[in-house]
């Protein structure tokens, strides 16, 4: 009983924690411990040109395909093409054994660097 209510109060103390955060743009994205949610909030995100994804606590997100692919090979998750943060309370994002193989994540370039100019 005493985890349970530990549990509950660190629940209880993030969310205030949450709420006291300065806004942003957008608001976060809820994503549920599911790999479809998890490309779909992606895919959100990246449309909106970026954004916050609020992932389940302690979930494991088990890929079991591809949802993109670069150069390099197979990605799990679609490309990260925007600013992107992902909050998650012990969250684990993972290939599955039977799964073929593929990278994780990654993370394109949208914009070119500048060279600093001479003074």
């Amino acid at each position: 009983m005493r985890s349970i209510l530990g549990v509950c109060a660190l629940t209880m103390g993030l969310t205030v924690a949450m709420a006291a955060a300065p806004t942003t743009a957008h608001a976060q994205i809820p994503v549920l411990c599911s790999e479809t949610s998890l490309v779909n909030a992606i895919n959100t995100a990246n449309a909106v040109g970026g954004d916050t994804l609020a992932l389940v606590p302690f979930c494991t997100y088990q890929l079991t395909s591809a949802h993109g692919s670069s150069p390099h090979g197979p990605v799990g998750l679609p490309l990260i093409t925007t600013p992107i943060s992902m909050l998650g309370l012990g969250v684990t994002i993972t290939r599955a054994s039977n799964a073929p193989a593929f990278r994780i994540l990654q993370v394109e370039a949208t914009r070119t660097c500048r060279e600093p100019r001479a003074s």
